[in-house]
């Protein structure tokens, strides 16, 4: 997972950059989705928490990277890994589509 949450983020952030298409828009797209987000839930309390901050990329790696046991309330490594394949993909489809809608 070392490996792989780097690739998946690059690939995430590609896909948002050919959505944005505009450089400064796309980093911080990406550093919201990534950094922000997770401190947006923490005021709305732990049942919101504890079901959406599951599927968030950064609590995805702190989960798989950093815990020798697992985490109440967290996906395990490979389930983690999986949703976070599912995003690039999920970015990557949606970036594809929009290239060759407006660059055709």
């Amino acid at each position: 997972m070392a490996g792989a949450y780097p690739a998946l983020i690059a690939l995430v952030a590609l896909g948002l950059g050919a959505v944005i298409r505009h450089t400064a828009g796309a980093i911080s797209a990406v550093v919201g989705i990534l950094f922000v987000l997770p401190l947006i839930l923490v005021p709305l309390g732990t049942s919101i928490q504890n079901s959406v901050g599951q599927f968030m990329p950064m609590l995805i790696a702190e989960n798989s990277l950093t815990a020798v046991k697992p985490v109440a309330h967290s996906l395990s490594p490979g389930a983690g890994l999986g949703v976070l394949g599912l995003y690039a993909v999920a970015a990557l489809a949606a970036g594809t589509w929009a290239l060759a809608r407006r660059d055709a």
